[in-house]
């Protein structure tokens, strides 16, 4: 209890970052790849405290209480459950936005949603409209505050985006066979699944309040709604990972299920028909567990996809980004915890017995002797324990002491269970009341399946988030110069300020015709400039003819002013932009280089085609490693480079008429004289 209620709301107060970046977008007109950028790695690490947070708290009912069950549905566990669901959401959402310029509606309400639910849960502890073993405090005072502020922040926040975001809010079209569909239904899942929980909290409140009596939502109701709603997202969740953004083909995708279905539904029905129990027992956890046999499947088969378009199995390890890795270890969590959930559900046993001295009770094939209850005084409490030895086939298995503790400060007791733990079981006894005379008490004692591996699985999903947050892309450190570029898209006054050069070769851009199947080189070129790291990028046209395997070193610009141009045909500012580019080239003779950034091939000769082609040749970065090394933060990006290849300016966002002759083509007639 001393780290589940800070962890919880350090996740709370991060929810409020997230919040803070869609207002401001939604002010100042601009939402775009930078901005979820930016967002990511905060929303990742409120999530990261959020699981820990509703897992410690689990974990505290179950050896607290005393009642054996780690989760209730009760209205506090809710109160920080929603915000979670919600925040899984806005993780994938954000995914989308930052990569495709897709879901911005969605993005800003879930980030909207997310730090409400958050004030939400705030509410429910801290204002005593309930009374729970959860609740940290009464404080109707800091209640009626905590609501007001909440009334705010909904009312002002979606007052606020129906009044902006008409105009500051767009997307990217995608087909329904792609990433960004799978992920929409994911959210529309997570969405309806925290909408369910917040009406069976907050239902029986809002009965008590109009004076229509006491009701009580409880486990049949969760469990009804919400159990199906997890088992259509794991389902999603294993093709989820393996459709690829913007369009795919089916055909892809069902040799996937062809052979990992029936190997999930192999491992499924089999573990089941080895756990044993009835036929209803026996489906239930079979579909469970090969749910989570799917999901792994996917996992590991999403992981060996980006390591198939890497040269050499060392090498890719090595450059594949961590988020990565950490989505595969998340998602990895989450199975081993649906196992964890589907098989202590399925066959805990609990048995309730009066037990005096020297009786024994059977419970799973393990005995448990009760040998009586011992006073005993602490440094701030009176205990009484227990003393229950377990065996197995004769053997003595374990020792268990539960303990009733009557602490100095307060006059409730408090439960310790006593508890044998083990990967595979927990042996688990609490004790009741005493019972007359002869020393007899009210015992529960439990036989608890796989259930550490629900806590088991929370942690497996606390590391995924830790390692996408510490993806390089999101802890970039510039220098003054380069933070300077980046606020205003000024250029640094010489390489001393933030100047570097362009990363390794890259495959172009086939505009003839599309070209299947080539791949970027990653190789990374070491060197040095005075200022900072310096590798080359580009492509060359061999004989005016557009080969797609030749690349560009940066001695073929040696001595040339030029422009390097991130774009993609998914990117809605690049349409705005491209005119612009149009006239650079048409009307100042300016040489630009195209990098079209995790973009497909084929969509990218056909977008040049139909609206003209700026480039004097475009890079193909299909993977994002270029822009990566490159310190690209959203689409479109513009640099100028100088004659000896160092980055001398720097432009986020699309560049205007207005950027294009007041600054840029100043700059390049300088530079242009100088060398």
């Amino acid at each position: 209890m001393i780290i589940h209620p800070p962890m919880l709301y350090m996740g709370y107060v991060g929810m409020s970052v997230a919040f803070g970046f869609a207002i401001a977008a939604l002010l100042g007109g601009r939402l775009d790849a930078a901005w979820a950028r930016w967002a990511r790695p905060w929303v990742g690490t409120a999530w990261v405290f959020l699981t820990l947070g509703v897992a410690l708290g689990s974990w505290w009912a179950y050896y607290e209480l005393g009642w054996g069950g780690w989760w209730f549905w009760d209205p506090v566990e809710n109160a920080s459950f929603m915000p979670w669901l919600v925040a899984t959401a806005l993780i994938h959402s954000l995914a989308v936005t930052e990569k495709r310029g897709a879901f911005k509606s969605w993005t800003v309400l879930l980030a909207i949603t997310a730090f409400s639910l958050s004030l939400l849960g705030t509410f429910i502890v801290r204002s005593g409209v309930l009374t729970s073993v959860h609740a940290f405090a009464t404080d109707p005072a800091r209640g009626v505050y905590i609501l007001a502020f909440l009334g705010v922040v909904i009312g002002g926040s979606l007052l606020l985006y129906a009044w902006r975001g008409p105009g500051t809010l767009g997307g990217s079209r995608f087909e329904w066979l792609s990433r960004e569909a799978m992920l929409l239904g994911n959210n529309v899942v997570l969405l309806v699944a925290a909408g369910t929980v917040l009406l069976g909290t907050l239902y029986p409140l809002a009965i008590d309040a109009l004076g229509l009596g006491k009701l009580s939502v409880g486990p049949p109701y969760f469990n009804a709604v919400f159990v199906p709603l997890m088992c259509l997202l794991l389902a999603l969740l294993g093709f989820g990972q393996l459709v690829r953004y913007k369009q795919d083909q089916a055909r892809r995708l069902l040799q996937f299920a062809a052979w990992a279905a029936p190997a999930s539904l192999v491992v499924g029905g089999g573990l089941a028909i080895m756990l044993g129990g009835e036929a209803g027992t026996r489906a239930m956890v079979g579909l469970g567990l090969a749910l989570a046999a799917w999901v792994v499947l996917g996992s590991v088969q999403a992981v060996r996809s980006q390591l198939s378009r890497q040269r050499g199995l060392g090498g890719a390890l090595r450059r594949l980004p961590a988020g990565v890795y950490g989505m595969a270890v998340a998602h990895l969590g989450l199975a081993v915890a649906v196992v964890g959930i589907t098989v202590s559900s399925a066959y805990a046993v609990e048995e309730r017995l009066r037990m005096a001295p020297g009786d024994t009770a059977t419970v799973a094939g393990y005995t448990f002797r009760f040998e009586g209850v011992e006073q005993l005084q602490g440094p701030n409490y009176r205990a009484s324990t227990g003393s229950i030895v377990v065996t197995a086939g004769g053997e003595r298995v374990t020792r268990l002491a539960p303990e009733k503790r009557l602490y100095s400060s307060g006059g409730q007791p408090m439960t310790e269970a006593g508890i044998d733990a083990g990967l595979t079981r927990d042996l688990y006894a609490s004790l009741g009341e005493p019972l007359g005379d002869g020393g007899a008490w009210s015992v529960r004692l439990y036989h608890k399946p796989f259930v550490r591996w629900i806590w088991l699985g929370a942690v497996f999903m606390a590391a995924g988030g830790v390692l996408a947050v510490s993806d390089r892309r999101y802890r970039g450190v510039a220098s003054p110069g380069a933070r300077d570029e980046r606020r205003h898209g000024a250029r640094a006054r010489g390489p001393e300020r933030g100047a570097r050069a362009l990363p390794d070769p890259v495959r172009r851009v086939r505009r003839d015709r599309p070209v299947p199947g080539h791949r970027a080189d990653a190789r990374r070129r070491r060197g040095a400039l005075a200022a900072d790291r310096q590798a080359g990028t580009d492509v060359r046209a061999r004989d005016g003819r557009r080969t797609a395997d030749t690349t560009v070193t940066p001695a073929d610009f040696e001595g040339r002013v030029w422009l390097l141009n991130v774009w993609a045909t998914w990117c809605v500012a690049c349409r705005q932009e491209h005119p612009v580019l149009m006239r650079a080239k048409r009307e100042h003779d300016l040489t630009i280089l195209g990098l079209d950034y995790k973009d497909e091939r084929p969509a990218a000769v056909q977008w040049l085609q139909r609206h003209g082609d700026p480039y004097a040749m475009s890079a193909y970065d299909p993977e994002g490693r270029v822009g990566l090394d490159l310190g690209v933060y959203g689409v479109p990006e513009t640099y100028v480079i100088d004659a000896d290849g160092v980055i001398r300016y720097k432009h986020i966002g699309p560049v205007s008429n207005e950027q294009l002759d007041g600054e840029i083509v100043p700059l390049v007639r300088e530079l242009q004289r100088a060398s």
